[in-house]
């Protein structure tokens, strides 16, 4: 699989293995991933309600959480900024304050000493400021202290803004994605907070290419079908099951046991009475932290042989209006936002006017682009047990087991076909 992605509001929290942290840090770290889960399953459900159930959803929760905390860092303490982003966080349901959360951000991206992590994993941030903005020494530092995060100036009234961001974006990206902003900026634009994100993550168990079925079916509906390549393959994987969420539970492994693609197939229905996008809302609207600790509680291993659709999809989200909907008013209306911490001008108040999200996402064998070197082979097993067919709309999420995160979640209801080389 490979996967890159870009926001306006991006930044990817990178633990280091526990046993390289100390109690103190570890305890902090798992109820941030705690307070994260919360968030991430609280945004993709109000986010998938808000979308058709025929159109994809593609999301990063945690790296949102994560730029949302950089403006966190900002916001004047105890103002309704400062509540709403702790909130919506739900950092303070889980009792950590601000300096825990930001040590844990600094723990994460300065001693991440995993060079499997580091080998998949390519990122950069970037705040972008209106030129002659004063920003505040003590913001500047701690963005860069906690967060590797860099300051540039801009003049947003010059279309040269959105070049230069654009350009930035090219960059971090590989050139995948050469553009993000497609038209200038409001020249009303204050600041942008810009993280390019890159993952390149091989399976642990690749499929073998020969195996790929060119012209599988991928029913998107009951009177939708769509043809599609089809890998296959048979492996020993975790495998679960919900009767609340009416789901199976399937866990692919990527290379080095810390990263993993976890897919909801929604039970198929005998009836005629519901349809696949009903079944499909029954478990988007039901996932729920706990609901989810049950389904990963019920894995076990077993030898299964898995159809999986070979594809490509890719989404861009405006969050602003969902981001309301879950309670954070203030940032965007510029006569509430209180961001005195980044800067005190009172002539030049500053609010968040949009947050972009893009998203883009492959499935192939290999785990990774046609430029890829190796991939592990297939072992073969005998043709016993038990079968995973990825024939329908379903819910995945990219876990990384060492920091608790979940990087990725998404609806797959319209996948487009990548065609077999």
């Amino acid at each position: 699989m490979s996967i890159y992605t870009l926001s306006l509001v991006l930044i990817l929290l990178i633990s280091s293995p526990s046993d390289c942290l100390r109690k103190e840090e570890t305890s902090n770290l798992q109820r941030l991933s705690r307070a994260h889960l919360e968030f991430a399953l609280s945004l993709f459900r109000t986010v998938a309600g808000e979308t058709s159930a025929g159109d994809n959803v593609l999301l990063s929760p945690y790296s949102v959480a994560s730029v949302l905390s950089q403006l966190w860092l900002g916001s004047a303490p105890e103002s309704g900024t400062f509540t709403q982003l702790e909130n919506v966080l739900h950092y303070k349901d889980g009792g950590l304050g601000p300096e825990k959360v930001h040590a844990v951000f600094h723990s994460g991206l300065d001693t991440g000493d995993d060079p499997d992590f580091q080998s998949v994993v390519k990122q950069g941030n970037a705040l972008f400021l209106q030129d002659g903005i004063p920003i505040e020494s003590s913001y500047r530092r701690d963005l860069r202290h906690f967060y590797n995060s860099s300051v540039e100036e801009v003049d947003f009234s010059r279309e040269d803004a959105t070049l230069r961001i654009n350009r930035w974006v090219s960059k971090r990206t590989g050139g995948f994605i050469p553009t993000l902003i497609e038209s200038p900026l409001p020249a009303s634009t204050k600041l942008v907070l810009v993280n390019a994100l890159a993952l390149k993550a091989f399976w642990k168990n690749s499929f073998d290419p020969t195996r790929t079925a060119a012209s599988g079916i991928f029913h998107r509906g009951p009177n939708a079908k769509l043809e599609i390549p089809m890998m296959a393959g048979k492996f020993k994987v975790l495998l679960g099951e919900s009767d609340t969420l009416r789901c199976r539970l399937l866990e692919l492994p990527f290379r080095g046991k810390r990263l993993s693609m976890f897919i909801m197939l929604p039970d198929e229905d005998v009836s005629s009475s519901k349809s696949s996008s009903s079944r499909l809302s029954h478990l988007e609207e039901n996932l729920t932290a706990q609901n989810l600790k049950k389904l990963f509680a019920s894995l076990r291993e077993e030898m299964v042989h898995i159809r999986m659709p070979r594809f490509s999809m890719e989404d861009t989200s405006r969050l602003t209006d969902t981001l309301m909907t879950l309670g954070l008013r203030d940032i965007f209306d510029p006569s509430h936002a209180n961001f005195s911490r980044i800067s005190a001008s009172e002539e030049e108040k500053i609010s968040v006017s949009t947050l972009a999200h893009k998203v883009s996402l492959e499935i192939t064998e290999k785990g990774a682009h046609a430029a890829a070197a190796t991939a592990t082979g297939i072992e073969r097993f005998g043709e016993i047990g038990e079968f995973f067919e990825i024939n329908r709309p379903f819910v995945f999420f990219i876990w990384d087991y060492v920091s608790g995160a979940l990087l990725f979640i998404g609806r797959v209801a319209d996948p487009k076909p990548l065609a077999v080389p």
